[in-house]
């Protein structure tokens, strides 16, 4: 009687073990497929959150460009005048090279990081706004826009002829129009960054937004200015050379040295590169932004 009433209990407990072990190897699957369901979600979110990323146009034509970074000595090249007409004769070098479609000037390529906002004034506007009208100034070489295939939409682009000193120009991207001139048509209106005695630059163009930081993030408003011209807030000393070709980018790559030695032989230059939107910036993408949005 002892020894069945042992064995009753020895059974018990292992029926009550084996079902212990079941129930957690139960949960450990069911943990296995929340895991495993959960990973599939992320990397689904991620995968579309990547497509749409990579079909955000940055604002211009990347394909077929070089860039290449040059800054010019203080000591050399103190008079702003000087260093506009070093930047002249090194883009009609360039121009004339073979391989080459376009050349043209900017002091902040899209993507450098640079970020220099500035405020401004707008004529005949009396009432302080509810929000800073600010915007981002870019000296450019003229044809700048034209060779970056940035879209002109409303009045026009920057010309050789508005380096005579008559009057001073300007143009404005999208996101200026929207944010300053909400509903209106800024072409013909006049702006000023000097402050507190203005300095009238007209607003001649507007031109498609460019993505200035990466491709996830708005753009801001920009202003671009002819480095001809007077009213150009910053030095131009350092500006990033860029180049359209037909030809392949290594063969037009030492026309760019060339180009630059032959006007100053101990001028130096920065890394000669394609033009591209950053892909470390391009794939910082938020795999749950997509459970996010209406």
């Amino acid at each position: 009687g002892d020894n069945a009433a042992a064995a009753l209990g020895e059974g018990r407990r292992s029926g009550t073990a084996g079902a212990a072990t079941r129930r957690v190897r139960a949960a450990l699957v069911v943990a296995e497929l929340a895991l495993s369901l959960m990973l599939l979600v992320g990397a689904a979110l991620l995968i579309v959150s990547f497509r749409r990323l990579v079909d955000v146009s940055p604002g211009f034509q990347v394909r077929d460009i070089l860039t290449m970074r040059v800054t010019l000595p203080q000591a050399r090249y103190g008079d702003q005048s000087r260093v506009t007409e070093f930047f002249e004769s090194l883009l009609a070098r360039l121009r004339a090279a073979p391989g080459v479609e376009a050349a043209a000037a900017i002091t902040m390529l899209p993507f450098s990081g640079s970020d220099g906002r500035a405020s401004f004034l707008v004529e005949g506007r009396r009432a302080a706004p509810p929000a800073p009208v600010r915007a981002r100034p870019i000296a450019i070489s003229p044809d700048y826009l034209q060779t970056m295939r940035i879209p002109l939409l409303r009045g026009r682009y920057l010309s050789a002829r508005d380096a005579d000193g008559r009057r001073e120009v300007v143009i404005l991207n999208e996101s200026a129009t929207r944010r300053h001139w909400p509903g209106e048509d800024p072409v013909g209106r006049r702006i000023s960054f000097a402050q507190p005695k203005p300095r009238w630059l007209e607003i001649v163009g507007i031109v498609g937004d460019v993505k200035s930081k990466s491709l996830d993030v708005d753009s801001e408003p920009e202003a671009y200015l002819s480095y001809w011209q007077k009213a150009v807030v910053e030095s131009t000393r350092g500006m990033s050379v860029v180049v359209r070709t037909t030809a392949p980018i290594d063969a037009v790559a030492p026309l760019l040295r060339t180009a630059v030695a032959e006007l100053d032989r101990d001028q130096p230059i920065g890394p000669i590169r394609p033009m591209d939107v950053p892909s470390s910036r391009a794939t910082r993408v938020d795999p749950l932004s997509a459970l996010r949005e209406p």
